[in-house]
């Protein structure tokens, strides 16, 4: 599974029976590394989102920022007589969502770059500015050459791994080929 799906054992004492109760917590590591209301880095590897509870069964723990806005974790829990293969199962689950999560975040990234770009390009040429750099995400314009201008670019992080999400003035249909 990588190492983005985790899997720990839960349990506690039953006051009722006095038997020891556990369960099986499969999470996933966050599938971004910022936080949607401040944008501050938050951690994507995270210890157990849940703890037992003392009837054995899980109880999430807080995943609240401290801006107040809730970081989610995907995970499961399933009986402690859990099979090998149901727990492989939920594994298989969970990093389904995880990888579905990073894509539809990388979209949305990408879209909105395309549409700060397509924004950019509508301006007239004297107009234009750089929100960024080759090293900083937002836009910029490429180095044409000698004292030549470059197509524009809008690049910024992807949502897990530091890689770049870029978006280039051709992708639009708005300008020369690089």
């Amino acid at each position: 599974m990588g190492d983005v799906i985790h899997e720990t054992r839960i349990g506690a004492v039953s006051p009722v029976s006095g038997e020891y109760v556990e369960s099986v917590l499969v999470w996933a590591d966050r599938p971004y590394s910022t936080c949607d209301r401040c944008g501050q880095p938050v951690p994507t590897v995270e210890s157990a989102p849940a703890i037992a509870n003392p009837l054995g069964s899980a109880m999430a723990v807080s995943q609240q920022h401290g801006c107040g806005e809730w970081l989610s974790v995907f995970w499961t829990e399933l009986p402690g007589d859990a099979t090998v293969e149901q727990i492989t199962q939920a594994k298989h689950d969970l990093l389904r969502r995880y990888r579905a999560a990073i894509e539809e975040r990388t979209e949305e990234i990408r879209a909105a770059l395309a549409a700060d770009l397509t924004e950019m390009l509508e301006l007239s040429p004297d107009e234009r500015y750089c929100t960024g750099s080759e090293v900083e995400p937002g836009i910029y314009q490429e180095s044409g050459g000698y004292l030549k201008a470059g197509p524009w670019v809008a690049w910024a992080y992807a949502p897990v791994g530091g890689d770049a999400i870029t978006v280039y003035e051709e992708d639009l249909g708005k300008g020369p080929a690089r």
